[in-house]
């Protein structure tokens, strides 16, 4: 995901958003943050799935600044991660194997458990996602890997008669795409046990939709809310209702705000 432009697109849309409301916004290159001066007030969300995020969210949260997603950035965790919290917390989803030597895989039991099409994918966001029809496909989608950026395989659940939604989440709140129509309450409640399970305040997952079921095939911390005027409208007034906790508590108020950024991998620090 940090390699794909619609966060750039989702960077200028956040930061017009914030300019509505009246909150000071600049770009910095992401490199920089190490040397940036932060504030007890400061509230920062990762707007990017890059490999540092774990380690910077870890440094800042041992300073006192509150991120958001914080609990899971910290643990650095893979995608499969993700999607194992959720099937415990209940959600459905299709059947899918990690920690898999790719090397290996032809020859051992877990293609056959799973079956075709399957997908192979990136344990992290930028990887890549690669459909394989039958095991001569699955050959050479894997003779194309790197196996050391971990990858795990997925039973292809999309179908002619299926369709992708995409939903994001904000404090508590479900938002679908804008124009579409009200999520379904099933997938609302799904969304719901994603985010208790994997202590999210904001993310966003990824549907395979029927007319009654539906399967859960991917869950993204760091979310460009591209899709929903009104998701990114309720991350700036969920960020501005965490700024007044921490004034509540007594801490000294500064009013700025930016937006960190590298290329594609980009930080909103919003501060008070």
């Amino acid at each position: 995901m940090s390699q794909n432009e619609e966060y750039e697109e989702a960077i200028k849309l956040i930061v017009n958003g914030c300019r509505r409301f009246s909150v000071s916004v600049e770009a910095i290159e992401i490199e920089i943050l190490k040397n940036t001066s932060f504030k007890d007030t400061d509230v920062v969300f990762f707007l990017t799935n890059n490999q540092r995020v774990g380690r910077f969210a870890a440094e800042l949260s041992l300073r006192g600044i509150e991120v958001i997603n914080g609990k899971y950035l910290v643990g650095n965790r893979a995608k499969s991660y993700a999607q194992r919290r959720a099937r415990f917390a209940g959600v459905m989803g299709p059947r899918f194997m990690s920690g898999i030597d790719l090397q290996r895989l032809e020859t051992t039991k877990y293609v056959s458990e799973l079956g075709f099409p399957l997908y192979v994918k990136s344990e992290r966001h930028e990887g890549g996602v690669f459909r394989a029809e039958n095991v001569t496909e699955l050959g050479r989608v894997i003779a194309g890997l790197d196996p050391s950026l971990g990858w795990y395989m997925e039973t292809a659940v999309d179908a002619p008669d299926r369709r992708l939604e995409k939903l994001y989440w904000v404090a508590g709140s479900c938002f679908g795409r804008d124009k579409q129509k009200t999520p379904r309450t099933d997938v609302i409640e799904a969304m719901d046990a994603i985010g208790g399970s994997l202590s999210f305040d904001v993310f966003s997952a990824d549907f395979i939709l029927s007319e009654s079921d539906y399967w859960c095939i991917d869950v993204n911390s760091a979310p460009g809310l591209f899709g929903s005027e009104t998701a990114r409208e309720a991350l700036i007034g969920f960020v501005q209702s965490r700024l007044t906790y921490r004034i509540l508590r007594g801490q000294r108020v500064v009013h700025d705000g930016r937006v960190l950024r590298r290329s594609k991998s980009t930080a909103l620090i919003q501060r008070q």
